[in-house]
């Protein structure tokens, strides 16, 4: 598959132009087309068969069937490749026999997929993911298993109600053989794949009820470090003096906040390291990370140093989150 990204004009003669530009229907062939016009050879072996698609019709419209092509759309396409492929302009003077056939993609206005609940009872929709690829449906499918089942899923930074959806026309074409409607969208798409992050055990090693042994990362795109938190001012002094439950309350928030500024939730912490000044403080701490984390959080290491980089410091916070 070869995608042509950058907008285009269609390539003719000079006479040609001049003619189109006269008309007021067609005027609209010598101006600029949007990116996207892609295609591939379609079949195995001496296949003859190319397919071609554009989606340069980008208006939204209401769906309407039987649904109405345009009558220039193979002729569009072959001109638009032809640009990318030059060889292609070859079959320009006698164009070979093109069949049209595709539907609509369907996309919010916003363009954000649905995936959850309608108002009836036990029903639930998934769909508008035009503006994302085929890829996005795998990501958005597992969000909605995991709401019907009741598992745990992660949570997204940005959250709003799910609009009206619109609809454009696409459509592909082959030339000199049978065609297929085709799903891909031509404009560059949005990708979204989430981590997914499994706690477990094993055989014959103590399961903490406050911890996780060992977590198992798969489909991971972003990994975040944190330096090591601790309880300061925002002039970087030393905050909650001899409070060692504030201080914890107060490292957990910089943790929870530089996950979620790296796209990421509490949920995508997968190990945390604790630095404390008294191993006795470990009650406490374990109290405020069930606060933050549940009562089955990252995996977690302690650590009893004699002292932190400053006197005042009781607790710091390492962190790795994947998302």
């Amino acid at each position: 598959m070869t995608i042509w990204t950058d907008p285009v004009t269609l390539p003719w003669s000079d006479e040609e132009r001049r003619d189109l530009s006269a008309s007021a229907e067609h005027k609209r062939l010598v101006e600029e087309f949007p990116a996207g016009v892609h295609g591939r050879p379609e079949g195995a072996g001496e296949s003859p068969v190319v397919l071609l698609i554009w989606t340069y019709d980008i208006e939204p419209v209401e769906p309407a069937f039987p649904i109405e092509f345009d009558a220039s759309y193979g002729e569009i396409c072959l001109r638009g490749m032809s640009r990318m492929v030059p060889a292609l302009a070859g079959y320009l003077s006698r164009l070979p026999r093109v069949v049209v056939d595709g539907g609509y993609y369907t996309k919010t206005r916003e363009n954000r997929f649905l995936a959850g609940p309608v108002p009836i009872e036990g029903a639930y929709v998934l769909g508008a993911l035009s503006g994302y690829g085929l890829m996005a449906s795998n990501g958005a499918a597992d969000l909605l298993a995991d709401h019907i089942t009741g598992r745990r899923y992660r949570r997204m930074r940005r959250r709003s109600s799910c609009p009206a959806t619109t609809t454009r026309r696409t459509v592909s074409a082959s030339s000199s053989g049978a065609t297929r409607g085709s799903s891909e969208p031509s404009q560059r798409r949005r990708r979204t794949v989430m981590a997914k992050i499994e706690k477990y055990c094993a055989n014959g090693v103590y399961d903490p009820p406050g911890y996780s042994q060992a977590i198992k990362v798969s489909g991971a795109q972003t990994i975040l470090f944190l330096a090591g938190q601790v309880s300061y001012e925002k002039d970087g002094t030393a905050k909650h003096r001899g409070d060692f439950t504030a201080q914890a309350r107060n490292v957990l928030s910089c943790v929870k906040a530089l996950v979620e500024a790296g796209g990421g939730t509490l949920d995508n912490v997968v190990k945390i390291t604790t630095f404390v000044t008294d191993v006795r403080y470990r009650p406490e701490f374990r109290a405020v990370r069930d606060e933050f984390f549940g009562t089955k959080g990252p995996a977690s290491t302690m650590i009893e140093v004699s002292k932190l980089a400053h006197p005042d410091y009781l607790i710091e916070v390492e962190a790795v989150a994947v998302v």
